[in-house]
């Protein structure tokens, strides 16, 4: 397990999102219930182009940031809206693994790195972000119905 929590005396959890609406904002409204009611500090990881769709947790949530990472090849989706029409949300999961090698190098550039890895569940390349970091991963599976 990470030193950070010792370090800061706060955990510390990187959110790594997964930009479809009904997938982002449950996890969105959780990290915010663990910020807010128990001071949890919050990281979340976007596309550039998902950043906007973070605004309203950033208003509401103090002790939370975001943390917009582009993907290494400019040609792949961030987001549903880039998918070809009849495509399933869930290829975005793909493109959004390359992602991997900055999140462990931005994490190990911290005084107080992430403590644990929250993440929608489509999202397996977040456990492996985990596994480099040697901290515990959670996955939700977080859909509005």
């Amino acid at each position: 397990m990470s030193t950070a929590a010792a370090s800061s005396g706060r955990p510390h959890v990187l959110v790594i999102a997964f930009p479809p609406m009904g997938h982002l904002l449950p996890l969105l409204d959780f990290a915010h219930l663990l910020s807010t009611r128990h001071c949890v500090r919050i990281t979340v990881t976007v596309t550039p182009s998902c950043l906007h769709l973070l605004s309203a947790f950033l208003a509401s949530t103090p002790l939370a940031a975001a943390l917009p990472l582009p993907l290494p090849d400019p040609s792949a989706p961030e987001h549903a809206g880039q998918l070809a029409p009849r495509t399933h949300h869930a290829l975005l999961a793909a493109p959004l693994s390359t992602l991997r090698g900055p999140l462990v190098s931005w994490a190990r550039s911290l005084i107080d790195p992430p403590t644990t890895v929250l993440s929608d569940f489509f999202l397996g390349s977040a456990q492996l972000v985990a596994d480099d970091l040697r901290v515990h991963h959670r996955g939700a599976r977080a859909t509005v119905e």
